[in-house]
């Protein structure tokens, strides 16, 4: 049942939306204005809100652009190393130190990051769960 039929994704669209509005109207040199962090922010928002109950301010959203940063460096060298796609191939070169570490250790090791950022997420999001009342967001809905 949750959010089906209640309009909670418009509403929290809406919401971030105009959050985001804000922030656009109160930059100053509109001239230089890089859309990626705002564009970034809306739709992390409207996500988080969704699976967590809660958003990032736009002045306070280290831990957002972290991550971000992160997972885009991420992706880039998965791309540009061969490594990635021989170990793909013939999943044994993993235990070769060298090569596994280039090619499959650094990148496990990333989505551990991954992960415990998600886990940090939802530990903080099953401190506010209470069983009385209507889920908030989807993990409190999994939890119930």
């Amino acid at each position: 049942d949750f959010g089906m039929g209640k309009n909670v994704m418009e509403a929290q669209v809406k919401s971030s939306m105009e959050e985001c509005m804000k922030n656009l109207e109160s930059i100053e040199d509109k001239s230089a204005v890089d859309f990626r962090w705002p564009l970034q922010i809306l739709v992390a928002n409207v996500i988080n809100e969704v699976l967590f109950g809660y958003h990032y301010k736009y002045n306070d959203c280290k831990r957002l652009m972290d991550f971000s940063n992160n997972l885009a460096a991420h992706m880039e060298n998965m791309r540009k190393n061969p490594l990635v796609f021989l170990i793909m191939q013939f999943p044994f070169l993993a235990r070769f130190p060298s090569i596994g570490w280039r090619g499959h250790g650094q990148y496990k090791r990333n989505c551990k990051y991954f992960h415990d950022h998600i886990r940090e997420d939802i530990r903080r999001c099953l401190m506010t769960y209470d069983e009385n009342v209507e889920p908030a967001c989807f993990v409190h809905a999994y939890k119930q």
